[in-house]
């Protein structure tokens, strides 16, 4: 009785997981479970390949599927949708460091060039150059632009403030707002910050232009660029064995922005950008063996100050030291209680967290501490943020949700409070009238 609403009756090793209901469970006797776990039985079928998956939901076998790009194109207007925000990042990571992209153009032998990435100013450029509004639109399942390193799933203070979302805050508004160079006040386009972070699209084809001509002449002068000559970046996009229909559409909008963004440069019609796939994706570009990374970053959504040390401190996320900086080596003055402290950004991702100097300090220092760590990752344009990933669930007309309003604490309400609109002997009547499969567009 104490293992839960439901038991284990069958598993078989990437094929099927069975359950059935628990009898003995005391929650079905309690009244706090009055009208929840109407389900009865669940059975997990593995399928791998996603057009078998969607097939099978049309013909009434599932009772929810997550959609890709391509399904969107379909059933982007589908009463049945369902959004569910993620804590994942996405964004290109470039490789900074010119011997390295050097070797990677000595290996390659074909003359093109794949060293830009060494200069900030064409990062940059990069950057300014992707409408993150219309490749969340054309290139995700309906995903959503992203700007800073932490996205709106991060709670600060989830002990105390349900509402404690980081994202929401002045002062992680703020850091987007000066990263893009926005001003705001009397006389200002925009009055207020609110106002001034709304109008963030990261999006400015003038700029990038001007960037991308600038770097074009600083790495003439500098004796890195040909005129002419091609330029060729690998980006690693994906751990898989293949890539997938929006990784390839991924690509191509890229290519699109950075052909659009370079016309009347220096660099019109010669950068090319292939997206590639490898199961070692993070060691491949810590060893320097890629010019770029589509990389993902998610977890310890509860936990932010952690979050951010990441990028620093430790693991995959962290650029490593040879790329850019040295995190044990840049330096970074903040004002606390009027006091201006001095530390490396690597002292001050440690001052947040366990055993940290300011562990222990009010919630508006922690904060802001994390937001100039944030800022001056962003503003460096080595891991530059793209999008945040919100998966789009279509659910059965089988079923009724909990809720539609995603809660990363409960989701959708799961199983505990999901119903039914048929019974499975209803369903099966219902589905036999659709023999070419049921319509949710």
């Amino acid at each position: 009785m104490s293992c839960g609403p439901y038991k284990l009756v069958s598993f078989e090793n990437d094929k099927q997981i069975v359950f059935t209901k628990n009898e003995n469970w005391y929650g079905y006797s309690d009244e706090d479970y009055a009208g929840m776990y109407q389900t009865t039985d669940i059975r997990c079928d593995v399928i791998e390949n996603h057009e078998s998956q969607l097939e099978k939901f049309l013909m009434g076998e599932i009772d929810d599927i997550v959609l890709n790009a391509d399904d969107m194109k379909t059933y982007k207007y589908s009463d049945y949708l369902l959004k569910m925000d993620e804590s994942m990042v996405f964004s290109i990571c470039f490789n900074t460091n010119l011997d390295e992209l050097i070797a990677l153009e000595d290996r390659a032998g074909d003359g093109k060039n794949r060293r830009v990435g060494a200069y900030a100013e064409f990062r940059e450029a990069f950057s300014y150059a992707i409408n993150r509004k219309d490749f969340t639109e054309n290139g995700t399942a309906g995903s959503k632009p992203q700007y800073g390193i932490l996205n709106s799933m991060y709670y600060y203070d989830i002990n105390n403030d349900a509402n404690s979302i980081y994202r929401n805050t002045d002062i992680a508004k703020q850091v987007i707002v000066d990263h893009y160079g926005i001003e705001y006040g009397e006389g200002k386009t925009y009055a207020t910050l609110d106002d001034a972070y709304k109008s963030v699209t990261g999006f400015d084809v003038e700029k990038a232009r001007s960037l991308f001509q600038s770097v074009y002449n600083q790495m003439i002068a500098d004796g890195n660029y040909t005129a002419g000559q091609q330029i060729f970046l690998t980006c690693i996009a994906s751990e898989q064995q293949s890539l997938n229909a929006e990784k390839k559409s991924q690509e191509a909008l890229l290519n699109q922005y950075i052909a659009e963004a370079t016309k009347g440069t220096g660099f019109e019609g010669k950068i090319e950008i292939k997206f590639t796939n490898s199961p070692t994706m993070y060691n491949d570009f810590v060893n320097g063996n890629t010019e770029m990374i589509l990389s993902v970053k998610y977890g310890a959504d509860m936990s932010p100050y952690y979050q951010i040390s990441k990028y620093i401190d430790t693991g995959n996320f962290v650029v490593p030291e040879s790329k850019a900086y040295n995190p044990r080596g840049v330096e970074l003055t903040i004002e606390i209680n009027g006091e201006a402290i001095t530390k490396t950004i690597h002292r001050w991702a440690k001052s947040i967290n366990t055993g940290g100097d300011y562990v222990n300090a009010s919630i508006e220092v922690k904060l802001l501490i994390m937001s100039k760590l944030e800022a001056f990752l962003i503003d460096e344009y080595i891991d530059i943020p793209i999008y945040s990933r919100c998966q789009v669930l279509l659910h059965s007309k089988k079923v009724i949700q909990g809720s539609d309003v995603y809660n990363p604490f409960y989701e959708f309400g799961g199983i505990a409070y999901m119903t039914y609109q048929y019974s499975d002997a209803q369903w099966a009547e219902y589905v036999a009238k659709y023999p070419n499969g049921i319509s949710y567009e």
